[in-house]
């Protein structure tokens, strides 16, 4: 803002790429630019179960990285078993004193190193061909029930701690049409941010990235930003 920039509170409806002036409409104006960074992130998928929106905070989270250290001591809960679950219940199991791993196949999907470390890691505790039917709490969570999808029985798991890792979906319901993405739906960019198009970029969570953090992304904004200062220097 002290050097001029304007920030404008308002939701992107309709964004047009293919002209050499790109158009950004929104719920309340109209807007032509010679250059766009794309950084609208990822929405986390939820287990869709009663309250989940409720303990966000209070005992349910997304992120073990994030949230895990305060879980010290406690016994928490994930649930997910490809490669990103994996590797949370690794990072969990050195600050909590069990991580149950719930999830609905009958094998993990990932890496053989992580999954070897996994199933040597006392205090991880599996529950394969599981999934999470309800969440208990009082305010905070407390626990969480799971249903054996072979025998069809429940059990309650008391737990202080839920992280939720079963993926990510990229905001990119706007541009998916236009910008090249890879099959997961995560915008495809080269070192410069730059995508398929000329004079569009992408930051952050939304770029085909392997790690998601908000260093991460901070570093993408400002090589984006950088790039669209050269571009619009050489272009116009």
């Amino acid at each position: 803002k002290q050097y001029g920039a304007s920030v404008n509170f308002e939701e992107v409806i309709k964004i047009d790429l293919k002209n050499d002036i790109k158009t950004i409409t929104t719920d309340s104006n109209t807007y032509q630019a010679k250059a766009v960074i794309l950084a609208m992130g990822t929405n986390n998928r939820k287990l869709g179960l009663p309250e989940e929106e409720n303990l966000v905070g209070k005992g349910i989270s997304y992120c073990a990285t994030c949230d895990g250290a305060f879980f010290k001591g406690r016994e928490v809960a994930i649930a997910g078993g490809a490669n990103s679950a994996v590797t949370e219940a690794l990072y969990l199991s050195k600050l909590a004193s069990k991580v149950h791993i719930i999830y609905r196949r009958d094998k993990f999907r990932g890496e053989s190193i992580s999954i070897n470390k996994l199933l040597s890691t006392p205090n991880i505790i599996l529950h394969l061909n599981s999934e999470i039917t309800r969440l208990i709490s009082d305010d905070v969570l407390t626990g969480v029930e799971i249903k054996d999808k072979l025998s069809n029985q429940t059990s309650v798991i008391n737990v202080n701690g839920l992280f939720v890792a079963i993926g990510q979906i990229p905001n990119t319901d706007l541009i998916k049409d236009q910008v090249l993405t890879d099959e997961k739906g995560y915008i495809i960019t080269d070192d410069n941010m730059a995508v398929n198009i000329q004079g569009v970029y992408a930051a952050g969570d939304i770029r085909a990235n392997t790690f998601r953090q908000v260093v991460t992304a901070c570093g993408d904004g400002a090589r984006a930003a950088n790039s669209v200062i050269d571009f619009i220097h050489s272009k116009f």
